[in-house]
């Protein structure tokens, strides 16, 4: 998170110089588009609240899900922190008034059984692996909060300013933990800062904050279930690289996990489709920022 944030800080600079550069123009849409954009550039108060709010889940998701990898298999983990599209289901609901369609929540059922018959097949691997799991769906619940509460701010707030605040918040809480904890965070070789500098571009840069850019375009559960593939090849490169095959059980659990939360998003998607088909013919769509109707 450390790595993220100051790598982040010239896109930030630019972000900042933009606006003040294109009000220059003289003309009224440029203007129109520089103010819109400087206003993005000054989060309220209550905005700031919800921005630590959001770093702080992040904190806890990486907090929980990569100490699970201490206890259990790659593939019990990332199947399992893979399920926060029903935590980000039930939010957007709850919080965020989207319309989720009913049948999902059959599929969600089945998503959790799928779940459970992964836990059950990591009995015999001890009460060690019982507590992984246990913090995988800890790091699920928590990104789902952070994915929930990322859909409300970035309806307001410029991409690259939301990124660098809850990085930058995430690394302010996990530092103190770290310490507490007794985790050295210095004194590694030049070789694992390379790979935490690789960790923190190609897959929080390139990764997280693309996820985060999307919050603003299509609903949460979308942009939460767009990584189903993940388990997949995590489980995959486990098996070669540290050979840990997966039992029968976890295989079979693993696989409805999976299929269960596509199924979700397909009909999610569906959902929309149809929202916008069945929309009145008097019915004025709402431009978005880029000119196209939403």
């Amino acid at each position: 998170m450390l790595f993220t944030s100051i790598m982040l800080v010239p896109a930030l600079a630019w972000v900042r110089v933009w606006p003040r550069e294109s009000a220059r123009s003289t003309d009224n849409s440029v203007n129109g588009d520089a103010a819109r954009k400087s206003s993005e550039m000054r989060p309220d108060l209550r905005s700031l609240g919800l921005l630590a709010a959001s770093g702080a889940f992040l904190a806890l998701h990486f907090a929980t899900w990569n100490a699970s990898l201490s206890y259990t298999t790659v593939a019990s983990s990332v199947v399992l922190v893979t399920l926060h599209p029903i935590f980000v289901a039930v939010g957007s609901i709850v919080f965020l008034k989207e319309r989720v369609p009913a049948a999902a929540f059959l599929f969600i059922v089945c998503a959790i059984f799928g779940s459970a018959l992964l836990s059950y097949g990591d009995f015999a691997l001890g009460s060690e692996a019982l507590l992984g799991n246990a913090l995988a769906v800890a790091g699920a619940i928590t990104v789902a909060g952070y994915m929930l509460l990322g859909r409300f701010l970035r309806r307001r707030i410029d991409a690259t300013v939301y990124n660098m605040t809850v990085y930058s918040v995430a690394a302010a809480i996990l530092l103190p933990m770290a310490i507490v904890a007794g985790n050295p965070v210095s004194g590694y070789p030049f070789s694992e800062f390379v790979i935490f500098a690789a960790l923190a571009f190609f897959c929080t840069i390139l990764g997280h904050s693309i996820f985060n850019w999307a919050l603003k375009y299509v609903p949460a559960s979308s942009v939460s279930t767009s990584i189903l593939l993940e388990p997949i090849f995590a489980t995959l490169m486990a098996a070669a690289l540290f050979d840990e095959i997966p039992g029968v059980l976890a295989i079979v659990g693993g696989t409805i996990v999976v299929v269960s939360l596509y199924l979700v998003i397909r009909l999610d998607s569906r959902n929309r489709r149809r929202v916008r088909t069945e929309a009145p013919l008097g019915a004025v769509p709402t431009p978005d920022r880029r000119g196209s109707a939403s």
